[in-house]
């Protein structure tokens, strides 16, 4: 007990911390913006000194980095991409009154095809990639999942996207990051600043390595990156964390 109070009052003053180092922060959650989410691009914002003119939003979710990313970076250009129907109905309601915010309903990967997908009933957890048994050993609540179909299309062949920098891409797949930087093609080298969610137990199957975003980290010439949003466990341990590298001309 006295351990979960000392993490809990913990929890509250790096909260507070954060909101007095950057009031915004408040003013975005009265906005209906998740204070993570904000803060994360507020980070971003002053520690690399960056305005990117375009984001790219791979595992949009409900909107939340679209939303955060349209009231830190108002005048950027985002492209937030969900392929989960339902998902993607949430996303355009909570996007639906945001200039420049564009939403697609398939899935970025390294080809144009129709392909399986693993729906999970906590939305979050799902994936192009199968689940391992040790992600739900970790998060009980994801072992209820189905197998969908979605459109999959590479980034590098839509046409209708008009990539000015700086060029700011999150990726957010649960797992199959590497599918989605080997569809990017010659456009990863205009990539400025790249946040990709970054798994180091293996929650699912031929999941991403480390490897495999370096290759890509390497090929756009990104010399700096920080690390957000730790996740661990007493028991687990380090599950997951974003990784966030970026062109740091000053290096």
């Amino acid at each position: 007990m006295v351990k979960k109070i000392v993490k809990y009052v913990s929890r509250k003053l790096v909260n507070l911390s954060q909101l007095l180092e950057e009031p915004r922060i408040l003013s975005a959650m009265f906005r209906g913006i998740g204070s993570s989410y904000a803060r994360d691009l507020f980070i971003i914002k002053k520690l690399m000194q960056i305005v990117p003119k375009t984001i790219i939003d791979v595992g949009a979710h409900f909107g939340e980095t679209a939303k955060a990313a349209r009231y830190v970076f108002p005048d950027a250009k985002i492209y937030s991409f969900e392929p989960v129907p339902s998902s993607y109905q949430k996303l355009v309601e909570e996007t639906k009154n945001l200039t420049n915010v564009k939403t697609y309903n398939f899935a970025l990967g390294n080809k144009n095809k129709k392909c399986g997908f693993w729906f999970n009933d906590f939305n979050s957890a799902s994936s192009l990639l199968e689940s391992e048994n040790e992600r739900f050993k970790i998060f009980e609540v994801t072992k209820n999942k189905t197998k969908i179909n979605v459109e999959m299309k590479r980034l590098d062949g839509l046409k209708e996207i008009k990539i000015k920098r700086p060029f700011f891409l999150k990726i957010d797949v649960e797992g199959a990051e590497k599918l989605v930087l080997e569809g990017i093609g010659d456009l990863m080298k205009q990539v400025d600043i790249l946040q990709v969610e970054f798994n180091f137990k293996r929650l699912y199957k031929s999941q991403t390595e480390l490897g495999d975003i370096l290759k890509y980290v390497k090929i756009a010439g990104l010399n700096s990156f920080i690390q957000l949003n730790r996740h661990s466990t007493e028991t687990d341990g380090l599950i997951y964390c974003d990784l966030i590298f970026f062109r740091n001309v000053n290096v």
